[in-house]
């Protein structure tokens, strides 16, 4: 679901009130009441050291004149990327045109029509949404990575992919480790994060995308990392809406999202699965992963999660003389396509050890390779949301290594 953050800026408790028991039960929308001290001063940190979707301010009757210029500077400014709405006591017909004139979405009349508030609001999520929809800013571009198994391999391909998309392909990329007891994409990078995801779930009514970057340790190839904190970190604390409001504001800041899920089935794992484009499941060649898989594929859409999003990705393949094939792992788990990632031990062995991307340390090697392949396909389904993504390709081998039938 769609996150909206609003700020009131209030002078009457009554106000307040009035705007946080309307606005706030609006399915998203989260709220900050604020006290006005100085309005000028308060107006002047929004928009540029926060964001926010909606803004209401209320003010003063007793302005004057210098003071009202000061903060019509000031809305006039906000009001270019913020839907901005204005309230003050009385009726004064002059205010209200100079508000309307700096691009004030509206000037409400108190006391306040609690039902008016929320058709106005309302409107701000449609067009929030429908503007996501086409920048592709929106949560198509959320890729989740898990494994059938542990062990499989979802937080080493994630976070080369990520890489890769960022390195390679120059797209505004996270990477956000979800899988809160078990600490892996730092370690994987050698990053010394700053924050980490839970800082951002546990705070999640102040997230916004600027919050939200602020929070993320940079790569030296360009990709943005949101780690797992590791250690006893609850999970049974974080909230469906944690984790929309997290993952709204990460497909706000950045052209993809990588995810690195946890091998849990809850709430709050299955709405990040909901939220997500492609969901890429990884397996490896043996039995008990197989018969996993299928339970996985063949479950995950009784919790509403979309089957068509979901695609394999057989980690470590042809590791062994007794290797199931694609075509069987197709066929066994009825699944059009499957994306091989061949077996280089030493080379993830040593960017394991040395905290870089494979990419790095085995340039020529085949994992590198199909990597680079699999990246090449999501850069693709980015660049053509809906489309299947293996039709912009020019080398028709291509297709078939990523087991498109």
């Amino acid at each position: 679901m769609l996150s909206l953050k609003v700020i009131s800026l209030y002078l009457d408790d009554e106000v307040c009130r009035d705007i946080e028991l309307s606005v706030g039960r609006i399915d998203g929308v989260s709220i900050e009441s604020r006290k006005v001290n100085n309005l000028v001063s308060q107006l002047n940190s929004i928009g540029d050291k926060e964001s926010s979707d909606v803004l209401f301010v209320e003010l003063d009757d007793d302005l004057d004149e210098l003071q009202l210029d000061d903060i019509e500077t000031e809305l006039a400014r906000i009001a270019d990327s913020i839907a901005v709405f204005v309230s003050f006591a009385s009726h004064n017909i002059s205010l209200m045109r100079r508000m309307i004139r700096i691009g004030v979405r509206d000037v409400i009349p108190q006391p306040l029509d609690r039902n008016d508030l929320v058709n106005q609001v309302s409107v701000v999520v449609s067009e929030k949404r429908e503007r996501l929809l086409n920048t592709k800013g929106s949560l198509s571009s959320v890729y989740a990575f898990f494994n059938a198994k542990g062990g499989c391999g979802a937080s080493t391909l994630a976070t080369n992919v990520a890489v890769e998309l960022a390195q390679r392909h120059k797209l505004k990329v996270a990477l956000i480790d979800l899988d809160l007891q078990l600490a892996t994409t730092d370690l994987l990078l050698d990053l010394v994060p700053k924050s980490t995801v839970y800082d951002a779930i546990s705070q999640s009514h102040r997230v916004d995308s600027v919050f939200l970057k602020a929070l993320m340790t940079r790569h030296s190839s360009g990709l943005d990392v949101l780690p797992s904190p590791g250690g006893l970190t609850s999970i049974t604390d974080v909230s469906i809406e944690d984790i929309r409001r997290v993952l709204d504001a990460a497909a706000e800041a950045y052209d993809v999202v990588i995810l690195d899920m946890p091998l849990l089935f809850t709430g709050w794992t299955i709405e990040a699965l909901k939220m997500s484009e492609k969901i890429l499941l990884v397996v490896q060649n043996a039995l008990a992963t197989i018969r996993d898989a299928k339970s996985i594929l063949d479950n995950l859409p009784t919790l509403g999660v979309d089957r068509v999003a979901i695609e394999v990705v057989s980690n470590r393949a042809e590791a062994s003389m007794g290797s199931v094939s694609i075509d069987e792992l197709k066929k066994t788990l009825h699944v059009r396509r499957v994306h091989r990632i061949r077996s280089d031990f030493s080379a993830s062995a040593n960017a394991q050890n040395q905290g870089k991307p494979v990419s790095t340390v085995a340039p020529n090697s085949k994992m590198t390779k199909d990597i680079r392949t699999l990246s090449r396909y999501l850069y693709l389904s980015f660049k053509n949301p809906g489309e299947d993504p293996t039709k912009y390709s020019k080398s028709s081998l291509w297709g078939k290594l990523i087991g498109q039938s």
